[in-house]
């Protein structure tokens, strides 16, 4: 039985335990690409959902209430129901 490791086969098992190390890493790289993008993803349908509610906010409050833009745009109206509820002088 020969037990004697050649320095031919020190280097080759050498050069695959690098392979090994570094298909590992590049695994590890891919999924946190991958991890990665997903987030950003994520990030920007919440940005995305983020201003949409902010414009609707802002679209309500530059509106003003419906009431109160019917008695601005029609002031004679109330005025003329207001006489009606003026007692006899």
């Amino acid at each position: 039985m020969n037990l004697h490791i050649n320095k031919q086969d020190t280097q080759e098992l050498f050069r695959y335990k690098q392979m090994v190390r570094f298909a590992a890493r590049e695994q590890l790289c891919r999924s946190l690409q991958e991890k990665t993008r997903d987030l950003e993803s994520q990030l920007a349908k919440e940005m995305k959902a983020r201003l949409q509610h902010e414009n609707r906010v802002a679209a309500a409050s530059s509106k003003p209430s419906s009431s109160f833009a019917f008695s601005y745009q029609n002031p004679i109206s109330v005025d003329r129901k207001s006489r009606h509820l003026d007692p006899p002088s």
